[in-house]
């Protein structure tokens, strides 16, 4: 269950590329939500739209895992870390020490955050079975 799906070099490449992608738009997600809270502070519809973008970047952050060969609980577990570590980054580097540009050290932080997973698939997969099996002893 916890190994990867062997890709070419060109497959490689390009599910790299997209799981790059993948996190740039979640930073833009995260851009976007955080808009909709500035303009509509007093509506209840925001927080469900800030919700929906959050879930639709870890959607395509977890497919990209997939096109790179992770088995599924991998693909998600990587996703939902890399989702809310990256969304972190972006909401201490606006709002926190408002940073000038806070998109674009999102970004490069993020890459730093998704490096592991497009560099070393082999080895994060088994990482993320070692941590699935000790979390969850009785499953698998």
């Amino acid at each position: 269950m916890w190994s990867l799906e062997q890709q070419s070099g060109l497959g490689r490449t390009a599910a790299g590329a997209a799981h790059l992608a993948a996190m740039a738009l979640l930073v833009w997600f995260q851009e976007l939500g955080s808009r909709l809270r500035r303009e509509e502070h007093r509506a209840w519809w925001p927080g469900t739209g800030r919700d929906l973008l959050n879930a639709a970047g870890l959607a395509a952050i977890a497919a990209s895992l997939r096109l790179a060969g992770y088995p599924g609980a991998a693909a998600l577990l990587a996703a939902t870390a890399e989702t809310l570590l990256v969304f972190g980054i972006y909401t201490f580097a606006s709002t926190r020490i408002a940073l000038r540009h806070p998109r674009a050290w999102a970004i490069g932080a993020g890459v730093l955050v998704c490096a592991p997973a497009i560099l070393w698939p082999g080895e994060s997969v088994r990482w993320l079975g070692a941590l699935a099996a000790a979390l969850f002893p009785g499953a698998g």
